[in-house]
Protein backbone atom coordinates (compact mmCIF):
# COMPACT_ATOMS: atom_id res chain seq x y z
CA UNK A 1 0.00 0.00 0.00
CA UNK A 2 3.13 2.04 0.46
CA UNK A 3 4.20 1.91 -2.56
CA UNK A 4 1.10 2.84 -4.30
CA UNK A 5 0.82 6.01 -2.02
CA UNK A 6 4.50 7.10 -2.78
CA UNK A 7 3.68 6.61 -6.56
CA UNK A 8 0.70 8.37 -6.72
CA UNK A 9 3.07 11.47 -5.00
CA UNK A 10 5.83 11.14 -7.13
CA UNK A 11 3.27 11.13 -10.12
CA UNK A 12 1.70 14.40 -8.65
CA UNK A 13 5.17 15.99 -7.93
CA UNK A 14 6.47 15.33 -11.75
CA UNK A 15 2.64 16.97 -13.20
CA UNK A 16 3.63 19.98 -10.83
CA UNK A 17 6.95 20.44 -11.76
CA UNK A 18 5.94 19.96 -15.48
CA UNK A 19 3.09 22.77 -14.59
CA UNK A 20 5.71 24.99 -13.28
CA UNK A 21 8.12 24.44 -15.93
CA UNK A 22 5.57 24.91 -18.81
CA UNK A 23 3.14 27.59 -17.68
CA UNK A 24 4.37 29.70 -14.67
CA UNK A 25 8.02 29.74 -15.64
CA UNK A 26 7.47 31.22 -19.21
CA UNK A 27 5.31 33.51 -17.74
CA UNK A 28 7.53 34.78 -14.62
CA UNK A 29 10.61 34.73 -16.54
CA UNK A 30 8.51 37.16 -19.10
CA UNK A 31 6.73 39.49 -15.77
CA UNK A 32 10.76 39.76 -14.55
CA UNK A 33 12.42 40.31 -18.44
CA UNK A 34 14.03 44.09 -18.69
CA UNK A 35 10.98 46.32 -20.30
CA UNK A 36 12.72 47.24 -23.49
CA UNK A 37 11.69 50.04 -25.58
CA UNK A 38 12.55 48.10 -29.01
CA UNK A 39 13.33 44.55 -29.84
CA UNK A 40 16.13 43.76 -32.51
CA UNK A 41 19.35 42.41 -33.50
CA UNK A 42 21.79 45.55 -34.35
CA UNK A 43 23.88 43.09 -36.45
CA UNK A 44 20.58 42.97 -38.50
CA UNK A 45 20.04 46.74 -39.43
CA UNK A 46 21.36 48.01 -42.53
CA UNK A 47 19.94 51.52 -42.87
CA UNK A 48 19.36 54.17 -39.98
CA UNK A 49 17.62 57.70 -40.89
CA UNK A 50 18.84 59.78 -38.24
CA UNK A 51 16.62 63.43 -37.83
CA UNK A 52 17.72 66.53 -35.26
CA UNK A 53 15.69 69.49 -35.43
CA UNK A 54 16.86 72.24 -37.52
CA UNK A 55 19.36 69.86 -39.62
CA UNK A 56 19.47 67.57 -42.25
CA UNK A 57 18.37 64.17 -42.14
CA UNK A 58 21.40 61.68 -41.76
CA UNK A 59 21.02 58.47 -43.91
CA UNK A 60 23.19 55.72 -42.71
CA UNK A 61 23.73 52.84 -44.46
CA UNK A 62 25.43 48.66 -43.73
CA UNK A 63 28.16 48.69 -46.57
CA UNK A 64 29.48 44.82 -46.34
CA UNK A 65 31.18 45.22 -49.96
CA UNK A 66 33.34 48.43 -49.36
CA UNK A 67 36.42 48.97 -46.92
CA UNK A 68 34.17 50.48 -44.11
CA UNK A 69 31.10 48.68 -42.54
CA UNK A 70 29.28 51.96 -42.93
CA UNK A 71 28.52 54.96 -45.27
CA UNK A 72 26.75 57.77 -45.08
CA UNK A 73 24.36 58.73 -47.79
CA UNK A 74 22.90 61.76 -47.04
CA UNK A 75 23.06 64.53 -46.09
CA UNK A 76 27.12 63.73 -47.96
CA UNK A 77 28.08 60.88 -49.95
CA UNK A 78 31.63 59.63 -47.57
CA UNK A 79 32.45 56.69 -44.82
CA UNK A 80 30.83 56.85 -41.66
CA UNK A 81 32.80 56.31 -38.34
CA UNK A 82 31.93 52.62 -38.02
CA UNK A 83 32.84 51.92 -34.02
CA UNK A 84 30.00 55.22 -33.14
CA UNK A 85 27.30 54.00 -35.46
CA UNK A 86 27.50 50.04 -34.11
CA UNK A 87 27.45 51.65 -30.56
CA UNK A 88 24.60 54.00 -31.61
CA UNK A 89 22.24 50.80 -32.52
CA UNK A 90 23.51 49.27 -29.58
CA UNK A 91 22.71 52.12 -27.29
CA UNK A 92 19.41 52.22 -28.79
CA UNK A 93 18.90 47.91 -28.76
CA UNK A 94 20.04 48.08 -25.03
CA UNK A 95 17.89 51.09 -23.51
CA UNK A 96 15.01 50.04 -20.93
CA UNK A 97 11.93 51.97 -20.27
CA UNK A 98 11.94 53.04 -16.96
CA UNK A 99 7.97 54.14 -17.10
CA UNK A 100 5.39 54.09 -19.18
CA UNK A 101 2.43 56.87 -19.16
CA UNK A 102 -0.77 55.64 -20.85
CA UNK A 103 -2.06 57.93 -23.59
CA UNK A 104 -5.29 58.75 -21.72
CA UNK A 105 -2.92 60.01 -18.54
CA UNK A 106 -0.57 61.73 -20.72
CA UNK A 107 -0.63 65.37 -21.43
CA UNK A 108 0.08 67.16 -24.64
CA UNK A 109 3.05 65.74 -26.40
CA UNK A 110 4.55 68.68 -27.27
CA UNK A 111 4.79 68.98 -22.74
CA UNK A 112 7.25 65.87 -23.26
CA UNK A 113 8.73 67.29 -26.54
CA UNK A 114 7.64 64.63 -28.16
CA UNK A 115 5.23 66.41 -30.96
CA UNK A 116 6.55 65.83 -34.71
CA UNK A 117 9.90 64.56 -35.13
CA UNK A 118 10.71 65.23 -30.95
CA UNK A 119 12.84 67.79 -29.52
CA UNK A 120 16.37 65.87 -29.43
CA UNK A 121 15.82 63.29 -32.42
CA UNK A 122 13.52 61.04 -34.73
CA UNK A 123 15.30 57.78 -35.52
CA UNK A 124 14.28 54.80 -38.04
CA UNK A 125 15.88 51.90 -38.50
CA UNK A 126 15.71 49.29 -41.18
CA UNK A 127 16.37 45.38 -41.20
CA UNK A 128 18.39 43.39 -43.63
CA UNK A 129 14.84 42.40 -45.06
CA UNK A 130 13.50 45.25 -45.42
CA UNK A 131 11.17 45.80 -42.72
CA UNK A 132 11.35 48.91 -41.04
CA UNK A 133 10.93 49.04 -36.93
CA UNK A 134 9.16 51.23 -35.00
CA UNK A 135 10.34 55.26 -34.92
CA UNK A 136 11.70 56.66 -31.75
CA UNK A 137 11.19 59.78 -31.04
CA UNK A 138 13.16 61.43 -28.10
CA UNK A 139 11.88 64.24 -26.48
CA UNK A 140 12.94 66.48 -23.55
CA UNK A 141 14.50 65.43 -20.06
CA UNK A 142 12.49 64.90 -17.04
CA UNK A 143 11.89 67.54 -14.64
CA UNK A 144 12.99 66.23 -11.75
CA UNK A 145 15.38 62.89 -11.92
CA UNK A 146 18.06 61.61 -14.71
CA UNK A 147 15.39 60.69 -17.08
CA UNK A 148 14.11 61.32 -20.18
CA UNK A 149 10.85 60.80 -22.57
CA UNK A 150 10.71 58.56 -25.27
CA UNK A 151 8.03 57.84 -27.50
CA UNK A 152 7.31 54.99 -30.11
CA UNK A 153 5.93 56.03 -33.74
CA UNK A 154 3.06 53.14 -33.48
CA UNK A 155 1.99 53.69 -29.55
CA UNK A 156 0.51 56.58 -28.48
CA UNK A 157 1.93 56.55 -24.84
CA UNK A 158 4.53 58.29 -23.50
CA UNK A 159 8.21 56.27 -21.88
CA UNK A 160 10.46 57.38 -19.64
CA UNK A 161 13.95 56.03 -20.57
CA UNK A 162 17.55 56.67 -18.54
CA UNK A 163 18.91 59.98 -19.82
CA UNK A 164 22.29 58.44 -20.75
CA UNK A 165 19.76 57.09 -23.68
CA UNK A 166 18.85 60.27 -24.24
CA UNK A 167 22.67 61.79 -24.07
CA UNK A 168 24.11 59.00 -26.42
CA UNK A 169 21.50 59.74 -29.39
CA UNK A 170 22.53 62.89 -30.07
CA UNK A 171 25.49 62.80 -32.64
CA UNK A 172 26.72 65.20 -35.04
CA UNK A 173 27.53 65.05 -38.52
CA UNK A 174 31.36 64.90 -37.68
CA UNK A 175 30.95 61.99 -35.11
CA UNK A 176 29.09 59.96 -37.92
CA UNK A 177 31.54 60.92 -40.45
CA UNK A 178 34.67 58.83 -40.55
CA UNK A 179 37.68 60.91 -39.14
CA UNK A 180 40.74 58.97 -40.54
CA UNK A 181 40.89 60.94 -43.69
CA UNK A 182 43.81 58.23 -45.33
CA UNK A 183 43.35 55.27 -44.47
CA UNK A 184 45.77 52.89 -46.16
CA UNK A 185 47.66 49.41 -44.83
CA UNK A 186 50.91 50.66 -44.75
CA UNK A 187 52.51 47.21 -45.89
CA UNK A 188 51.24 48.26 -49.02
CA UNK A 189 53.63 51.61 -49.35
CA UNK A 190 55.96 51.18 -52.24
CA UNK A 191 57.32 55.15 -52.02
CA UNK A 192 56.70 58.69 -50.40
CA UNK A 193 57.12 61.27 -51.99
CA UNK A 194 57.35 64.71 -49.59
CA UNK A 195 58.10 67.86 -50.89
CA UNK A 196 58.27 70.65 -48.02
CA UNK A 197 60.40 73.37 -46.26
CA UNK A 198 63.41 70.92 -46.68
CA UNK A 199 63.03 70.35 -50.35
CA UNK A 200 62.10 67.63 -51.71
CA UNK A 201 62.60 64.32 -50.12
CA UNK A 202 61.60 60.66 -52.23
CA UNK A 203 61.97 57.06 -49.90
CA UNK A 204 61.40 53.77 -51.79
CA UNK A 205 60.93 50.79 -50.39
CA UNK A 206 63.33 48.18 -51.72
CA UNK A 207 62.74 44.65 -50.51
CA UNK A 208 62.60 44.69 -47.10
CA UNK A 209 64.74 48.12 -46.50
CA UNK A 210 63.92 51.84 -47.40
CA UNK A 211 66.19 54.05 -49.40
CA UNK A 212 66.40 57.86 -49.92
CA UNK A 213 66.64 58.72 -53.57
CA UNK A 214 65.76 62.47 -53.06
CA UNK A 215 67.68 65.03 -51.86
CA UNK A 216 70.61 62.28 -52.41
CA UNK A 217 70.70 58.34 -52.22
CA UNK A 218 71.18 57.29 -48.55
CA UNK A 219 70.04 54.06 -46.66
CA UNK A 220 67.36 55.39 -44.03
CA UNK A 221 66.21 54.22 -40.87
CA UNK A 222 63.60 51.55 -40.97
CA UNK A 223 62.25 52.91 -37.77
CA UNK A 224 61.72 56.40 -38.80
CA UNK A 225 59.98 55.51 -41.82
CA UNK A 226 57.74 53.48 -39.87
CA UNK A 227 56.87 56.72 -37.71
CA UNK A 228 56.28 58.34 -41.10
CA UNK A 229 53.98 56.14 -42.71
CA UNK A 230 51.79 55.82 -39.06
CA UNK A 231 51.72 59.60 -39.00
CA UNK A 232 50.31 59.05 -42.67
CA UNK A 233 47.92 56.30 -41.70
CA UNK A 234 46.54 57.96 -38.68
CA UNK A 235 45.74 61.04 -39.62
CA UNK A 236 42.28 62.19 -38.65
CA UNK A 237 40.29 65.17 -38.98
CA UNK A 238 39.68 67.38 -35.93
CA UNK A 239 37.40 69.16 -38.00
CA UNK A 240 35.86 69.24 -41.54
CA UNK A 241 35.64 72.59 -43.29
CA UNK A 242 32.53 73.08 -46.15
CA UNK A 243 32.65 74.87 -48.97
CA UNK A 244 36.77 75.74 -48.22
CA UNK A 245 38.46 78.45 -50.20
CA UNK A 246 42.02 76.45 -51.21
CA UNK A 247 43.79 79.94 -51.38
CA UNK A 248 43.09 80.95 -48.10
CA UNK A 249 44.02 77.88 -46.45
CA UNK A 250 46.75 78.19 -47.83
CA UNK A 251 46.44 74.78 -49.74
CA UNK A 252 47.27 76.54 -53.35
CA UNK A 253 50.24 76.11 -52.94
CA UNK A 254 50.69 73.90 -50.46
CA UNK A 255 53.12 74.49 -47.63
CA UNK A 256 53.92 70.42 -47.71
CA UNK A 257 52.92 68.33 -50.46
CA UNK A 258 52.95 64.24 -50.07
CA UNK A 259 52.48 61.64 -52.36
CA UNK A 260 51.78 57.88 -51.23
CA UNK A 261 52.35 55.24 -53.49
CA UNK A 262 50.80 52.22 -52.62
CA UNK A 263 49.13 48.95 -53.99
CA UNK A 264 49.28 50.82 -57.53
CA UNK A 265 47.44 54.09 -56.66
CA UNK A 266 48.92 57.10 -56.00
CA UNK A 267 47.76 59.33 -52.99
CA UNK A 268 48.00 62.96 -52.97
CA UNK A 269 47.87 64.97 -49.46
CA UNK A 270 48.80 68.79 -48.58
CA UNK A 271 49.44 70.90 -45.88
CA UNK A 272 48.44 74.00 -45.38
CA UNK A 273 48.48 77.00 -43.28
CA UNK A 274 48.00 76.91 -39.50
CA UNK A 275 44.42 77.36 -38.52
CA UNK A 276 43.14 80.45 -36.97
CA UNK A 277 41.87 79.19 -33.83
CA UNK A 278 42.53 78.48 -30.40
CA UNK A 279 44.22 74.84 -30.86
CA UNK A 280 47.46 73.73 -32.85
CA UNK A 281 45.74 72.85 -36.07
CA UNK A 282 46.67 73.03 -39.74
CA UNK A 283 44.54 72.69 -42.70
CA UNK A 284 44.52 69.59 -44.80
CA UNK A 285 43.13 68.47 -47.60
CA UNK A 286 42.99 65.11 -49.82
CA UNK A 287 40.94 63.53 -52.62
CA UNK A 288 38.98 67.25 -52.34
CA UNK A 289 38.45 66.84 -48.19
CA UNK A 290 39.94 69.29 -46.31
CA UNK A 291 40.06 69.57 -42.79
CA UNK A 292 42.10 70.37 -40.00
CA UNK A 293 44.57 68.06 -38.26
CA UNK A 294 46.36 68.14 -35.18
CA UNK A 295 50.51 70.06 -35.43
CA UNK A 296 51.39 66.86 -34.87
CA UNK A 297 50.73 65.93 -38.61
CA UNK A 298 52.50 69.13 -39.89
CA UNK A 299 55.95 68.12 -37.68
CA UNK A 300 55.68 64.32 -38.80
CA UNK A 301 55.07 65.25 -42.58
CA UNK A 302 58.01 67.41 -42.83
CA UNK A 303 60.99 65.85 -41.07
CA UNK A 304 64.08 66.78 -42.01
CA UNK A 305 65.96 63.99 -44.15
CA UNK A 306 68.82 63.85 -42.46
CA UNK A 307 66.82 62.78 -39.32
CA UNK A 308 65.60 59.26 -41.43
CA UNK A 309 69.17 58.42 -42.36
CA UNK A 310 69.89 55.00 -41.18
CA UNK A 311 72.38 55.62 -38.20
CA UNK A 312 73.58 52.17 -37.98
CA UNK A 313 77.60 52.26 -38.10
CA UNK A 314 78.63 48.90 -39.47
CA UNK A 315 75.49 48.77 -41.66
CA UNK A 316 76.66 45.27 -43.27
CA UNK A 317 76.59 42.00 -40.98
CA UNK A 318 79.29 41.80 -38.60
CA UNK A 319 77.83 38.24 -37.61
CA UNK A 320 78.11 37.05 -40.77
CA UNK A 321 81.78 38.26 -41.31
CA UNK A 322 85.11 36.03 -42.43
CA UNK A 323 87.61 39.13 -41.17
CA UNK A 324 87.45 42.02 -38.81
CA UNK A 325 90.13 44.06 -39.21
CA UNK A 326 91.13 46.96 -35.94
CA UNK A 327 94.03 50.08 -36.02
CA UNK A 328 93.88 53.46 -35.19
CA UNK A 329 95.91 55.83 -33.89
CA UNK A 330 95.23 54.49 -30.24
CA UNK A 331 94.71 50.80 -31.36
CA UNK A 332 97.13 48.76 -31.83
CA UNK A 333 96.53 47.07 -35.23
CA UNK A 334 94.90 43.11 -35.34
CA UNK A 335 92.49 41.34 -37.51
CA UNK A 336 90.20 38.59 -36.20
CA UNK A 337 89.90 35.95 -38.89
CA UNK A 338 87.26 33.22 -39.31
CA UNK A 339 88.28 29.74 -40.03
CA UNK A 340 86.88 27.06 -41.87
CA UNK A 341 85.68 25.98 -39.34
CA UNK A 342 84.27 28.40 -37.88
CA UNK A 343 86.87 29.09 -35.19
CA UNK A 344 88.64 32.06 -35.30
CA UNK A 345 92.07 33.27 -34.99
CA UNK A 346 94.07 36.63 -34.21
CA UNK A 347 96.45 38.25 -36.38
CA UNK A 348 99.44 38.85 -35.46
CA UNK A 349 99.51 35.72 -34.05
CA UNK A 350 99.77 35.28 -30.11
CA UNK A 351 99.98 32.54 -27.59
CA UNK A 352 97.01 32.75 -26.11
CA UNK A 353 93.69 31.14 -27.80
CA UNK A 354 90.94 33.37 -29.12
CA UNK A 355 87.35 33.63 -26.54
CA UNK A 356 84.66 32.37 -29.28
CA UNK A 357 82.58 33.62 -26.89
CA UNK A 358 83.97 37.31 -26.69
CA UNK A 359 84.06 37.24 -29.88
CA UNK A 360 80.43 36.51 -30.59
CA UNK A 361 79.49 39.67 -28.60
CA UNK A 362 81.56 41.68 -29.98
CA UNK A 363 80.29 40.93 -33.03
CA UNK A 364 76.38 41.40 -31.82
CA UNK A 365 77.53 44.66 -30.47
CA UNK A 366 79.02 45.56 -33.65
CA UNK A 367 75.63 44.81 -35.75
CA UNK A 368 74.16 46.91 -33.79
CA UNK A 369 75.58 50.14 -32.53
CA UNK A 370 74.11 53.41 -33.75
CA UNK A 371 75.20 57.00 -33.79
CA UNK A 372 72.51 59.39 -32.50
CA UNK A 373 72.41 61.99 -35.77
CA UNK A 374 73.81 63.08 -38.83
CA UNK A 375 75.92 66.55 -37.95
CA UNK A 376 77.31 67.10 -41.24
CA UNK A 377 77.04 66.28 -44.94
CA UNK A 378 79.47 65.85 -47.76
CA UNK A 379 82.71 65.73 -45.76
CA UNK A 380 85.22 64.19 -48.00
CA UNK A 381 88.67 65.66 -48.29
CA UNK A 382 91.28 66.06 -45.50
CA UNK A 383 90.64 69.23 -44.43
CA UNK A 384 86.44 68.69 -44.26
CA UNK A 385 87.76 65.89 -42.25
CA UNK A 386 90.23 67.28 -39.94
CA UNK A 387 87.80 69.49 -38.39
CA UNK A 388 86.49 66.51 -37.03
CA UNK A 389 89.86 64.65 -35.92
CA UNK A 390 88.89 61.78 -38.54
CA UNK A 391 92.16 62.62 -40.48
CA UNK A 392 93.65 60.69 -37.66
CA UNK A 393 90.88 58.92 -36.66
CA UNK A 394 91.22 56.89 -32.90
CA UNK A 395 90.27 53.61 -34.22
CA UNK A 396 89.26 52.41 -37.35
CA UNK A 397 87.29 49.10 -37.99
CA UNK A 398 86.69 46.88 -41.49
CA UNK A 399 84.56 44.19 -42.08
CA UNK A 400 84.94 41.69 -44.81
CA UNK A 401 82.76 39.09 -45.93
CA UNK A 402 82.83 35.77 -47.93
CA UNK A 403 79.92 36.95 -50.22
CA UNK A 404 81.91 40.46 -50.96
CA UNK A 405 80.04 42.46 -48.40
CA UNK A 406 82.36 44.88 -46.98
CA UNK A 407 82.33 48.16 -45.23
CA UNK A 408 84.04 49.87 -42.02
CA UNK A 409 83.65 52.86 -39.77
CA UNK A 410 85.58 54.94 -38.63
CA UNK A 411 85.71 56.92 -34.81
CA UNK A 412 87.14 60.05 -33.75
CA UNK A 413 87.14 63.34 -31.45
CA UNK A 414 87.66 66.95 -32.66
CA UNK A 415 90.59 68.59 -31.63
CA UNK A 416 90.86 70.17 -28.14
CA UNK A 417 91.73 74.13 -29.03
CA UNK A 418 94.60 75.76 -27.14
CA UNK A 419 93.60 76.82 -23.75
CA UNK A 420 89.74 75.16 -24.34
CA UNK A 421 88.77 72.86 -21.51
CA UNK A 422 88.19 69.22 -22.50
CA UNK A 423 84.56 68.06 -22.23
CA UNK A 424 83.82 65.68 -19.21
CA UNK A 425 81.67 63.97 -21.94
CA UNK A 426 82.45 65.17 -25.33
CA UNK A 427 81.27 63.95 -28.68
CA UNK A 428 82.78 61.32 -30.55
CA UNK A 429 82.48 61.75 -34.56
CA UNK A 430 81.75 58.84 -36.85
CA UNK A 431 81.91 58.20 -40.96
CA UNK A 432 81.25 55.32 -42.29
CA UNK A 433 83.45 54.38 -45.34
CA UNK A 434 82.44 55.17 -48.75
CA UNK A 435 80.07 57.71 -46.60
CA UNK A 436 80.52 61.62 -46.47
CA UNK A 437 77.87 62.03 -44.15
CA UNK A 438 79.38 62.94 -40.20
CA UNK A 439 77.76 61.24 -37.49
CA UNK A 440 77.66 61.86 -33.78
CA UNK A 441 77.08 60.12 -30.44
CA UNK A 442 78.63 59.84 -26.89
CA UNK A 443 81.48 58.25 -24.84
CA UNK A 444 79.33 54.71 -24.41
CA UNK A 445 78.80 54.47 -28.39
CA UNK A 446 82.50 54.27 -28.57
CA UNK A 447 83.35 52.49 -26.03
CA UNK A 448 81.59 49.80 -27.94
CA UNK A 449 84.08 50.29 -30.70
CA UNK A 450 87.35 50.65 -29.02
CA UNK A 451 88.53 47.24 -28.81
CA UNK A 452 91.74 45.97 -28.29
CA UNK A 453 93.35 42.29 -28.93
CA UNK A 454 93.09 41.61 -25.12
CA UNK A 455 89.47 41.95 -24.99
CA UNK A 456 89.65 38.92 -27.54
CA UNK A 457 91.88 36.53 -26.00
CA UNK A 458 91.14 33.88 -23.55
CA UNK A 459 92.38 34.95 -20.11
CA UNK A 460 95.85 34.30 -19.28
CA UNK A 461 94.68 32.21 -15.83
CA UNK A 462 92.42 29.91 -18.67
CA UNK A 463 95.49 29.29 -20.83
CA UNK A 464 97.43 27.38 -18.74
Amino acid sequence: MSFVRTGLLALVAAGLGLYLYLVELPDWEAATAPDQLLSFDPADITGIDLAYPGQAVIRLERDAAGPAAWRMTAPLETEADGAVVDSLLVAIADVEVERRIAAGDARDLSTYGLDGDGATARVELETSAGVALAPVVVGNTTPVGYSAFVRRGDRDEVLVTPLIFHTGIKKSLFDLREKTVVGFNEQHVIAVEIDGSFGKLRLERAGAAWWMRLPRERRVDDGAVRSLLGVLAGIEAAEFIDAPKADELGLDPPFVSVVVEAAGRKRRLHLGAKADDSNERYYFEVDGVVAKVDAQVMRGLNPNPLELVDRTLLPCDPKSATRVEFSGSSTATFALVRGDDDSWTLEPATERAVNGGAVERVLTNLAVVRAAEVVAEDVADAEARAAFGLDAPLVEIRVRSTGGQACGVAVARAPVEDGAEEQTDPPYFFQRAGDTDVLTGKGHVFSRLDLVADDLLVAETQSD
